[in-house]
């Protein structure tokens, strides 16, 4: 089964806008904690079941920026526009 890709772009789209934003945690390397949200979109960003972890293409790339950073923030996983809501009205927030 071939999904067409004009289905894809809208969730594409958010996977660019997360890693992208991954980089901006170079700008806080030396800042208070951030509050990163996300939402559960396998296989970019899988929230954590039972006791498996949170993982995903996107986690992996964000975790080994924090690492170089010597940063440990977690994702919280929330409905995309719970979270959307949420970077727009706090401060020290990714999504």
């Amino acid at each position: 089964m071939t999904i067409p890709t004009h289905h894809l772009l809208p969730y594409l789209c958010r996977v660019v806008f997360f890693v992208i934003a991954s980089f901006t945690i170079f700008s806080f390397s030396h800042a208070k904690a951030l509050r990163v949200v996300t939402e559960h979109f396998p296989p970019f960003q899988i929230a954590p079941s039972n006791n498996a972890p949170e993982a995903g293409i996107a986690l992996n790339f964000f975790k080994r920026i924090q690492q170089e950073l010597g940063r440990d923030e977690k994702a919280e996983f929330l409905p995309w526009a719970r979270a959307y809501k949420i970077v727009d009205t706090e401060n020290h927030l990714m999504h």
